[in-house]
């Protein structure tokens, strides 16, 4: 995921193509407005108004997509990698997506937030006159084989974090609890046409939850 803040349009373009050779044609791109301030003062970057970020990121959008057309050699992906863009599915970021994207992603967001959001940007394509781009959600997730290791978990990343373990098992715009529950809630996720699903996992030490994510989450769900 790229903030259209921090690189120019060409470079990005020949970067990602090149990548997508290296990688055999598994390289994605995510293009947006960007949002952290912090990090822009961090870095150095200036840091714009909404609008014009919004501005910028149309004119990076139809760069790399005419980039990526013209490039010797053209990426390895045909017609070429797949564009991800996201947000909370305002009407230009819409609009935009339904112009240039694959594939819209919404972040910590209610089932509830998922279906008004994926129905906005359904009709930005309806009106760009083409079928429907994939809507994708990415959102924390703390799963356990019982209650007490989701507990654990929880308290473990609110240490990390600094948020409250009760908050992050309590939020309707995040996944937790126990295999059985997680794998229903992303199944209601799908029901209201979520169809791809990044599940953020902050406790980078604790490789058993991604064990336990690939052995039974995910065959619970694909």
């Amino acid at each position: 995921m790229s903030p259209v803040t921090f690189r120019q349009a060409g470079e990005i373009a020949k970067v990602v193509a090149t990548v997508d050779h290296v990688s055999g044609g598994r390289v994605e791109l995510g293009l947006g407005a960007g949002w952290n301030e912090r990090e822009h003062e961090a870095f150095g970057f200036p840091f714009p108004d909404l609008r014009e970020r919004m501005d910028l990121l149309e004119r990076q959008l139809a760069h790399v997509t005419r980039q990526w057309a013209e490039l010797t050699p053209t990426p390895a992906q045909e017609p070429h990698p797949p564009l991800i863009m996201g947000g909370a599915a305002a009407r230009r970021s819409c609009r935009l997506a339904a112009l240039f994207a694959d594939e819209y992603n919404t972040a910590f967001a209610s089932v509830e937030d998922c279906a008004e959001r994926r129905a906005r940007v359904v009709a930005a394509c309806a009106d760009a006159g083409r079928e429907p781009i994939l809507f994708s959600l990415m959102t924390g997730c703390i799963v356990g084989r019982d209650r007490a290791e989701v507990e654990e978990r929880a308290a473990r990343v609110g240490r990390r974090t600094g948020m409250d373990a009760s908050d992050l098992l309590g939020s309707e715009r995040s996944i937790a609890g126990i295999v059985e529950e997680v794998v229903e809630r992303l199944g209601e996720y799908e029901r209201v046409g979520v169809g791809r699903v990044f599940l953020q996992h902050l406790d980078h030490e604790d490789l058993e939850m991604v064990r336990l994510i690939g052995a039974e989450i995910v065959p619970s769900v694909g």
